[in-house]
Parts: structure tokens; C-alpha cells; sequence
């Protein structure tokens, strides 16, 4: 196939309200997801799940500016100087060699580590977060999952924070793995969106890399992509 055509969940359906077992207020394991298609050169899959009306604040630096998307040239191999100074400098994308959807080799070994660094800090509640404009500001972020397999359709439910394969980020809540929906009581119905990238390489990061670094790394790799939605609410605080 030449584009990503369905992201799926047998779990849920699109629009529906997430399991209870799949948030805080439950076991708390990720979802299980399924997929259909492959562009043509794809590698390798990625996914972020996010919640866009839990927003934090942007940290300005980290691998991006004058950097242009490469962790080179003005920066000196290291995302330095101009560029914020947490970079790795490791390049984009591994040259692995392995074939793709479409039959053929790895990717070129492009430059990646690009965009802005985000915060930990998530001290700034509701009241905080209307003083911040929009553009300083980006959704919480629940899982980094990337290298998944040019070949994988699937992701099993329950996906172990201590797998090294494929490899997961660290989420807003502080840890590796998937971290579940724990949305204010009272508040509403928060958006979950899963979204899956089709990659043009694998991401040369380790395992706990931000969400700035993943992020980073995609650009200029996606060549496609598509959404799942779920939402979840909380209409009493949940003892515990």
C-alpha cells in the first residue's frame, strides 16, 4: 500500500471513551493498536500519543534554531552555542540497511535532532496556563514509541516500560513507557490522540529521549502519517 490508510484499536473505537484499564484509574497499561499501509520508503513507525487539552509550558532551547533540523554545522556536531546545548549530536536517522515497505534499502543517514525543547516542570495550573500564549505552549505527552519494524501492523496491549524493543520515551508524568489518561475531576472530557508515523529511517536515540528529541528527529523523515482519537473524563476525584 502507498499510504497509511487506518489506525486502529480493538479496544475502543474511534471517538469513544478509552477503558478505564488503559488510564490511572485503572491497571493502567498502554492500548493495543492496529494499522494498514506502508508508504513507499518507509523503515520504520513511530508513534506519540498526546493530550491537547492538557497543555505545558515550551522550554526555549535544546536542538533547534540555527540548527535547521541537523545537529551540524553552527552547532558544531553537538546542538551547542546557538542551539541550546542538550542535544546529542548523533545524527537523525541510523543507516540500518534493512529494506523498507517497498522493497528497498535503509535510509541515507540524514542529519535530525531538530525543534525545541519542552519542560518537566508542570507547576503552572489552569490559571498559569492562560497567561501563556498559544505558541509557547504544547500538549501533554502520554508515550514515544519509535524503531517500531517496517513490517509491524500491531502494537499488543500492555507493552512493557522495560522493553528495549521497540524503544519508548519518557512521558510528562516522568517515566518511560506509556503513562495513562489522569485528566482533573470535573474538568470534561480530555482528547487522547495517538498518532502513528511512517519514517523514512530509524531514530538513532536511547531509550527515555524526550519528547523535544523524538519530535526533533522526525522532521524531515515522515512520509506519512495518521490519528486515532480517544477521550476520557473524570466526573468525581477517584480515591488514590
Amino acid at each position: 500500500m502507498a499510504s497509511l490508510v487506518d489506525l486502529s484499536s480493538p479496544a475502543f473505537t474511534r471517538g469513544a471513551t478509552l477503558p478505564v484499564r488503559f488510564t490511572a484509574d485503572g491497571t493502567d497499561v498502554s492500548p493495543p493498536l492496529v494499522w494498514r499501509g506502508c508508504p513507499h520508503g518507509t523503515r520504520s513507525f513511530a508513534l506519540v500519543v498526546e493530550d491537547p487539552d492538557a497543555l505545558r509550558p515550551v522550554e526555549r532551547g535544546g536542538c533547534g534554531g540555527a540548527c535547521g533540523g541537523k545537529c551540524g554545522g553552527k552547532c558544531g556536531g553537538k546542538c551547542g552555542g546557538k542551539c541550546g546545548g542538550h542535544g546529542e549530536g548523533t545524527g537523525g536517522c541510523k543507516s540500518s540497511g534493512v529494506p523498507g515497505c517497498d522493497g528497498k534499502g535503509g535510509c541515507g543517514g540524514k542529519g535530525g535532532c531538530g525543534g525545541k525543547g519542552h519542560s518537566h516542570d508542570d507547576s503552572a495550573g489552569a490559571a498559569g496556563r492562560k497567561r501563556v500564549k498559544a505558541k509557547d505552549q504544547r500538549p501533554w505527552i502520554h508515550w514515544l514509541v519509535w524503531n517500531l519494524p517496517v513490517d509491524a501492523r500491531e502494537l499488543p496491549e500492555g507493552l512493557s516500560s522495560r522493553a528495549t524493543s521497540p524503544r519508548q520515551g519518557s512521558n510528562d508524568f516522568g517515566r518511560v513507557g506509556w503513562g495513562g489518561p489522569s485528566p482533573p475531576a470535573g474538568q470534561g472530557a480530555h482528547r487522547y490522540v495517538f498518532r502513528l508515523y511512517a519514517l523514512d529511517c530509524e531514530l538513532d536515540l536511547p531509550i527515555g529521549a524526550t519528547v523535544a528529541e523524538v519530535t526533533g528527529q522526525l522532521q524531515g523523515h515522515v512520509v506519512g502519517s495518521i490519528d486515532l482519537m480517544a477521550k476520557y473524563a473524570r466526573s468525581r476525584v477517584t480515591p488514590g
